[in-house]
């Protein structure tokens, strides 16, 4: 897939995308022809045409843009509960009620 910027004197830049899978120097040489051009020149790519006028045309810059497939995200790994023992409920409710280090008169 290419990405296309098309850079004119006076206005903003114009973003395309063209799924051509042709090589990108050969790509850009065809591209190139536009501005050799006196005449206006329609360009037709896979996002949409523009209708171009190459004497206003100051720039254009393609880039070769791979794809990447989605990676399915690791799951994340289960928290594992620590299950309490009855003596462990005891010892705590204990110190609920007779904390260690209190003073007791």
């Amino acid at each position: 897939m290419k990405k296309i910027t098309i850079f004119s004197s006076n206005n903003d830049p114009i973003y395309f995308t063209d799924d051509n899978d042709e090589n990108l120097e050969k790509y850009i040489k065809e591209i190139s022809k536009i501005l050799e051009s006196n005449d206006i020149v329609i360009l037709h790519m896979t996002s949409g045409s523009v209708v171009l006028r190459p004497n206003i045309i100051s720039a254009i810059i393609v880039n070769d843009v791979l794809l990447r497939k989605n990676k399915k995200s690791k799951p994340e790994p289960k928290k594992e509960l620590k299950k309490e023992s009855k003596k462990e409920k005891e010892n705590e409710k204990e110190n609920e009620k007779d904390p260690v280090g209190s003073i007791t008169d």
